[in-house]
């Protein structure tokens, strides 16, 4: 992992509508509510001794194996839903408990994606510093479509549940209005799921994430943005004000 700078001042501001106290960063500590403290104080960033990534990463190889292992995890998690599901989806099989045992597997197998990801992402500075906000926003778009999918595969077991309570049989569900384009963009939902997931995993590796500049650099990106919308709210109210 390359080298950066030594950051011996750096100020993070948390995401939070609590009030806290200045802490370490690299604690991630939890934030408790303090009397007449000020919203929002930044955090300042100080290390007593040494450069911050050799405080929070104090050995890059161990680090860097451990996220191999993670990427491996997420690859064979994406690999066997892909096995499970081509066995089991569509299931025939009319045994309620049956069926509700597949399908919280399948949902298990979802959900462990995702938490694997985090886990390989845990060592990341975005969760170090507890910058959540920021993290979400970097990885946003597989997060998004794990809740879609999540969404999508709830609405295709509930619709599908209803069709059978009517009487309906399993070969007939694809006859069903509307089940079987559900189905589809269900699998589609779910194929950009797993390629997220592995292309997330492997872009996890990047230095940028682990570099306190560029996390200095997305936090001013985010101010301004900030600033800029209160700008233009501040003129629509103005410009308002004037025609009134």
């Amino acid at each position: 992992m390359p080298r950066v700078p030594t950051v011996l001042d750096t100020l993070f501001r948390l995401a939070t509508d609590r009030p806290h106290t200045t802490k370490k960063a690299w604690d991630n500590p939890m934030y408790e509510p303090v009397r007449q403290v000020q919203l929002h104080k930044a955090i300042t960033v100080k290390p007593e001794s040494g450069d911050l990534i050799d405080v929070m990463f104090p050995n890059p190889q161990t680090l860097q194996r451990r996220m191999r292992y993670g990427l491996a995890a997420v690859i064979l998690l994406v690999v066997a839903h892909a096995f499970v599901l081509a066995y089991t989806d569509p299931i025939y099989i009319q045994a309620p408990l049956t069926q509700v045992i597949v399908y919280c597997f399948q949902v298990g197998i979802l959900l462990a994606i995702a938490m694997a990801f985090f886990v390989l992402t845990a060592s990341t500075l975005y969760v170090q510093l507890g910058r959540y906000d920021l993290y979400l926003r970097e990885f946003a778009f597989f997060y998004g479509l794990f809740v879609l999918e999540l969404a999508v595969y709830v609405a295709v077991r509930i619709y599908s549940a209803v069709l059978v309570y009517r009487r309906i049989s399993y070969l007939d569900l694809w006859d069903a209005p509307g089940y079987t384009p559900l189905w589809m963009v269900n699998r589609a939902v779910l194929l950009l799921y797993w390629v997220a997931a592995v292309a997330s995993s492997i872009a996890a590796f990047n230095p940028k994430y682990f570099d306190p500049l560029h996390l200095v650099g997305l936090d001013k990106a985010a101010k301004e943005r900030e600033e800029e919308r209160e700008r233009k709210r501040a003129a629509r109210r103005d410009g308002k004000k004037w025609w009134s």
